[in-house]
């Protein structure tokens, strides 16, 4: 795969997944602000879930490599309280650090959108996706 291709496909694949979280926030009943945060913060709960690790806000901050505040991130996991997607709960050795994890009803809707998502990426990658950029006016 040449450079330029390589450049396209990596382009396409992460403007497809950029529309979806567009897409998501779209649908939920919470405004767009902090929308992505709230998107990165489940799927960070839902990769430690999987891999059977606990996942803090420190750990957040981390993993954003310091570009989200802590206050970002403190609204972002609790704005996905609020909907339902995520929960805290004291960490058994101090209370006074919170464990997120994903809920049932986010699990449940991550697995309903999944197929389609990663059809709509298996296509990006392989060249087959139309483009559905709006023509400039």
């Amino acid at each position: 795969m040449g450079e330029e291709t390589a450049s396209r496909a990596m382009v396409a694949a992460h403007t497809a997944v950029m529309r979806r979280q567009f897409a998501l926030l779209g649908s939920s009943r919470l405004p767009a602000v902090r929308g992505m945060e709230r998107i990165w913060c489940f799927m960070e709960a839902v990769r430690a879930a999987q891999r059977g690790t606990r996942l803090t806000q420190k750990d957040l901050y981390a993993l954003s490599s310091g570009a989200l505040s802590m206050a970002t991130l403190s609204r972002a996991v609790a704005d996905g309280v609020e909907l339902g997607y995520l929960m805290q709960r004291p960490a058994p050795e101090d209370s006074r650090v919170r464990l997120i994890e994903p809920t049932p009803l986010g699990l449940r809707r991550l697995a309903e959108l999944a197929p389609e998502a990663m059809e709509e990426l298996r296509a990006v990658l392989a060249g087959e996706e139309e483009d559905s950029t709006p023509a400039a006016g």
